[in-house]
């Protein structure tokens, strides 16, 4: 899969990522297994976090037996668990599935108000020109809280 890049930055510092140009691999998604599998318990990945690193820093993904949510973020990757605590992913963790990119914005905005998560969520579909394509989006800023989730 491949993705054209370009960033959004808000003073929050939204950054998102469109489908990329022919050719251009630096704009690419790089996808262990698929999601149908994940859906039908294959929990079990031979995928390493430092194999997956060399195939991006930033996405979204799980552990192997389904222990937690996988983020990567600047090239370091978490767990987050159902009791909401986050542990930095050791190299030789695995997953059965995650899919990454190298994130690069290709444009950035920045927000002059502060907005709710709703808000936001609105401004950021006013900016995407379909919602029929993959985004990765980076929003940094001050938050009063984040709540994280994920399965048991």
């Amino acid at each position: 899969m491949s993705i054209l890049k370009y960033s959004i930055v808000i003073t929050l510092a939204l950054v998102c990522a469109l489908p990329a140009r022919a050719g251009d691999e630096s704009d690419s998604i790089f996808q262990t297994s698929t999601i149908d599998a994940l859906m039908e318990g294959v929990y079990d990945g031979d995928y390493t976090f430092g194999e997956l690193k060399k195939r991006g820093d930033f996405g979204l993904g799980t552990l192997n037996d389904l222990d937690g949510e996988m983020i990567g973020l600047d090239g370091v990757f978490y767990q987050v668990r159902s009791d909401g605590k986050v542990f930095v992913v050791p190299d030789t963790a695995r997953t059965p599935f995650a899919a990454v990119t190298f994130f690069e914005p290709d444009k950035s905005l920045t927000l002059t108000k502060p907005l709710g998560c709703r808000e936001l969520e609105s401004y950021i579909e006013t900016l995407l020109p379909s919602k029929n394509i993959f985004y990765a989006l980076k929003v940094e800023g001050s938050f009063d809280n984040v709540k994280t989730r994920s399965v048991r």
